[in-house]
């Protein structure tokens, strides 16, 4: 067995090519699909907490979206930029 790290006689380790590094600078296709999940994902909260702003901005922050109702004190503190209530937001989990 070959310690985790270790690549066997003639294989390439992670970031390496069979006849040495990599040397182009270029991120492996898995290293670019991270970076664009990651992108992808902060532009999603960026896009929220602008969202959170303009409700601000019209007095409707902490009223879910979908009843109406005030949202909880405590949900928004763990995350201000929530769009529903505790319970609208597990039917809409729900219905994915």
């Amino acid at each position: 067995m070959v310690p985790v790290g270790i690549a066997r006689s003639g294989q390439a380790m992670p970031g390496e090519s069979a006849s040495g590094p990599l040397e182009s600078g270029q991120p492996e296709s898995g290293q670019l699909e991270v970076h664009h999940q990651l992108l992808a994902s902060a532009r999603m909260v960026l896009e929220d907490v602008e969202a959170a702003l303009a409700r601000m901005d019209t007095g409707r922050y902490g009223a879910c979206e979908l009843c109406g109702k005030p949202i909880a004190q405590a949900r928004l503190e763990i995350v201000p930029q929530a769009r529903y209530c505790v319970r609208c937001h597990l039917v809409r989990e729900a219905g994915r």
